[in-house]
């Protein structure tokens, strides 16, 4: 199912969520939508699951408005607080949407094996969430959401109270069961590496509008402004009357007199690819991965291998 924002805008008393918000979530693929606190984010979902009416605008499902209250929908939502029913069973909370919809019994108990199966949960079945480690219980809440089979996934920020590892492997869990089942999944986070890892289709909001929206490398090599440049990893520095924007594997560190920016060491950390290190000029400071540990206070020149510019 494609699902189309169009000039939608929402309003909680005098503040703005979102401000005639328009973007596209392609059939069959991840949209992440990224941004910061506050962007209009979780706004976004709300009103594409019904849970609430837009004050302007249209949510579009294939083409056409939508007007059905949630249960109607047909959408598995997965939310931050993941809002599983502590005296239920694992197996009770994967069921609970299935026995809503009055599926005959045998039915759901097949379908909860099955999607337990998957979520890699089966021998949990019969435990109470309190009895389950973190990730566990995203794999519960994420197998009740899609017990319906759902036309729709929405996902609003799950995996933000997990650790790193868990994260990933849960990331991954996520686009395998999306690949396979051709699902159409919106997913909003912050993050903007979980961000590219997870996206087919990325959406840049701030302010409650659209930023840019297009393939997740697309938007990462081509950003369309200072502000997605920034949000996604860039550095921004002040230059020639405007920024200056350069991921850190694409500057160089080398001699002041090799380059046109001049800045200083003020900091070092490790990195998979070998050391990260802060560096300072006039009211900026930047990030540069660099294959070596330069001393804290060196004068360094950056050369950038790419970049872009945004005038003010």
């Amino acid at each position: 199912m494609e699902v189309r924002l169009q000039n939608v805008s929402m309003k909680y008393g005098h503040i703005s969520a979102l401000n005639g918000l328009n973007m596209l979530a392609p059939d069959g693929k991840i949209t992440v939508v990224v941004g910061p606190s506050g962007s209009g984010k979780s706004t976004l979902l709300r009103l594409v699951a019904g849970l609430e009416e837009p004050l302007s605008g249209k949510v579009l499902f294939d083409g056409k408005p939508v007007h059905e209250p949630p249960e109607k929908r047909n959408i598995g939502m997965v939310f931050q607080s993941l809002a599983l029913f502590p005296n239920m069973t694992v197996a009770g909370n994967i069921a609970f949407g299935l026995q809503v919809r009055k599926v005959p019994r045998a039915e759901i108990e097949e379908r909860v094996k099955e999607v337990a199966k998957l979520m890699g949960i089966d021998s949990r079945l019969d435990s109470k969430p309190g009895e389950l480690s973190g990730g566990q219980q995203q794999r519960v809440a994420l197998a009740r959401a899609l017990a319906p089979n759902p036309r729709l996934l929405l996902l609003d920020e799950p995996f933000s109270s997990l650790d790193a590892r868990l994260r990933d492997s849960l990331r991954w869990e996520v686009k395998h069961i999306q690949q396979q089942q051709k699902l159409t999944v919106i997913h909003v986070t912050h993050d903007h590496v979980e961000a590219l890892g997870l996206a087919d289709h990325l959406a840049v909001i701030n302010d409650g509008a659209l930023e840019q929206e297009g393939t997740a490398r697309g938007v990462v090599d081509n950003p369309a402004n200072e502000f997605v440049a920034w949000f996604m990893g860039y550095n921004s520095v002040p230059y020639n009357g405007g920024r200056l924007c350069f991921l850190p594997q694409e500057a160089e560190l080398t001699e002041p007199a090799l380059a046109e920016l001049h800045a200083e060491v003020d900091a070092v950390q490790n990195s998979p690819a070998g050391f990260r290190a802060r560096v300072s000029g006039d009211s900026w400071w930047a990030d540069v991965e660099t294959g070596f540990s330069p001393a804290i206070g060196a004068k360094v020149g950056l050369k950038l291998k790419r970049s872009k510019f945004f005038k003010n």
